[in-house]
Parts: structure tokens; sequence; C-alpha cells
């Protein structure tokens, strides 16, 4: 399918989901206007407002701002307490709890179909910019209903940036992102998010026993490119381990191996005729949770530090083995295709 093909996919998937969930339509445009958000917000309070009414309560909604007035009733009590808060309100005490109760309300449901209109936006925009495979199967319900009830809730732009990644993610290959993940993501803090983005340019993608992980190798100078404080945050939050853990690699093969990645240069290692490829490598980690919000929050622009890279490839440097460092030049997530070498240690007989 083309690109315009794909996305058109794509926008009929988020738009059943929505249906399904709240029986409502996405009108598949990349940024919704703001009269229509005035117009969603309209529609949002107005069964809200009729109730309001029918308790003698004038509620009027302009600009965003909810204006209410009611006339005090004969039978209606004094309110000094409520008076004192505002001399202006001439509501009885039944009234004015009901008035500030729906108020409250009425905000809320505002702020939360912005964030959820935001969000679904930005995810549909994404569409047009994203690539990679699309799957067949359907975002599963409970999924999309727990994204939706924690998503409703983010106001922060560049939070909600990360969260219609993994809607874009989803949609495209349900089963992508997990519930303990929505759960972290919750939790989680703009400064947490920063933090771990911070660690974008260091953190290297390795697959040891086949499972593809984030690592942050102890170079003899690492704590100039990240700090240890940064990994007890991360630790606290549930995204790193500050435990060193060593890559171990083992291989009977004189060709080429990829020892890791790292933004977009790859190490590759290879040995002397006939000599094993074994390197022991110290490390901290990100956990799976952890690793999978980074490569969400990392910019398109991430530049690596080919210093902190130098020295990594330096560490796999075994008396029988070289390790180069090469610029990646294409990366399906299958097959990783690289140009020459960009520096190359030279392994001492011994």
């Amino acid at each position: 399918m083309s690109d315009p093909e794909v996305k058109l996919v794509l926008i009929e998937r988020i738009t059943a989901m929505l249906s399904k969930l709240f029986g409502r339509k996405l009108k598949p445009k990349q940024i919704v206007a703001l009269a229509e958000a005035r117009a969603a917000e309209a529609r949002t309070l107005g069964p809200a407002m009729k109730k309001l009414s029918d308790q003698g309560i004038s509620a009027e909604y302009s600009g965003g701002e909810l204006t209410l007035k009611a006339e005090a009733r004969e039978h209606d009590p004094p309110l000094p307490a409520i008076a004192a808060l505002d001399e202006a309100s001439d509501l009885s005490t039944e009234q004015a709890l009901l008035a500030r109760g729906m108020q409250r309300q009425l905000i809320s449901a505002a702020r939360k179909e912005r964030n959820f209109e935001g969000i679904v936006g930005e995810a549909v925009n994404q569409f047009s910019t994203d690539n990679g495979p699309v799957s067949d199967d359907p975002v599963d319900d409970d999924w999309a209903t727990r994204f939706f009830s924690y998503a409703e809730d983010v106001s922060d732009r560049e939070m909600q940036l990360i969260w219609a990644r993994i809607l874009t993610g989803e949609v495209r290959r349900p089963g992508s992102f997990s519930l303990r993940l929505l759960e972290r993501l919750r939790t989680l803090s703009k400064k947490e998010a920063q933090t771990l983005q911070s660690l974008s340019p260091y953190v290297a993608e390795i697959l040891p026993n086949g499972v593809l992980s984030g690592a942050l190798f102890k170079t003899p100078n690492h704590d100039q490119h990240f700090r240890f404080d940064d990994l007890i945050i991360l630790e606290e939050a549930g995204l790193a381990n500050t435990s060193s853990r060593t890559l171990n690699i083992k291989s009977n093969t004189a060709q080429k191996t990829l020892l890791c990645k790292i933004n977009s240069y790859a190490i590759v290692a290879t040995p002397e005729e006939g000599v094993d490829i074994s390197i022991s490598v110290p490390h901290f980690s990100l956990t799976s949770e952890g690793f999978q919000l980074l490569r969400l929050a990392r910019g398109r622009d991430t530049r690596a530090s080919l210093e902190y890279i130098f020295q990594v490839a330096y560490l796999a440097t075994s008396p029988k083995t070289k390790a180069n460092v090469h610029q990646i030049l294409k990366d399906d997530g299958l097959m990783v295709e690289f140009g020459p070498a960009l520096f190359q240690s030279i392994g001492t007989d011994g």
C-alpha cells in the first residue's frame, strides 16, 4: 500500500475504535481547528447546563468561560458563609453547592475533552510521518479503554506527544505496548521524562539473549556523559537499574558481529581468522518500560556522542578482535546496513 492508503487504513481503524468505545466519530484532520474544539466543548457542556437550568441556575458558556447566575428563592435559607466567599453571590446554600459542583465537573470535562482531542489529533498527524509495518489485528478493547482513561488527564504538551506516539504505534501493531507501560507512563512526571530523554545520546540498543534492551556502557569517563544521580531518579520511577551488569558476547564465526546500535551508529566486531569472539562490556541497563519510553521520547534529531561511542568500541576491543564504528545507512528492524568504518581499534597479539 502507498503511504496515503496506509494513513487512510490507520484513520479508519482509530475511527472504528473510538466509535466502539465512545460512540463517536473522528474527523481525520491533522489539526483540530479551534472553532471545532470550542464547539466540542459546548456539546460536552450542554447536558450539564440544562441540569443547572432545571435547578433555577442560569449557565452561560462563551469563549471557554462558564458564568453561573441564580435568583434566590423565598424559602431558601440565608447564605452568610457563601456570601463571605463571593460577595456577588446570590445563590442559596444548596444552589451554591450544586453550582460549584457542576462548575467543577464542567471545567474538568472540558479539560479532559481538550486533552483527549489533542492526543488523538496528534496521533492522526503522526500517521503521515511515521513509517513501519501495519498489522491486520485490531487494538484490544481493554487496552484502548485503559489508554483513554489515563490519557484524558494528560495536559502537558510534551507528554501528550508521547501518549500520541503510543496510540499510533499500538494502532499500527497491536500488542506493541503493554498495560504495564501505560501504568508507568501514567505516573511519570515531566521531569522524569526529561531525565530519561537526556540519556538518549548514550543509550545503546543491545540484544542479550535475543531480547532488545537499552544499555548505558561504563566507559572510563562515563560520568562526564551521564550522571549516576539521574539513574537513581529513573530507578525510583521503575525505568532503570543502577546495579552494574555485563554484556557478554560470544561467537564462533570470523564474520562481522553487530555488538550494539547507539542512535545512528553501529559498533561491529570482527575477530582475526580462526578466532572466536569473546567480549565482556560492563553497563547499566534500562528496564523494559524505560527502554520503550526512551524510544518514544527520543527525538528524530537526537545527536549521538561520537566520543562516547568510540570509548565503547575501545571497551569492546580484545587482543584478537577489532571493534569498528559505522554509520547506519538503513535499519528496518530486521536488517542493518552501514557504511565504512569511522573508527577502528586494532587488537594486539597476545
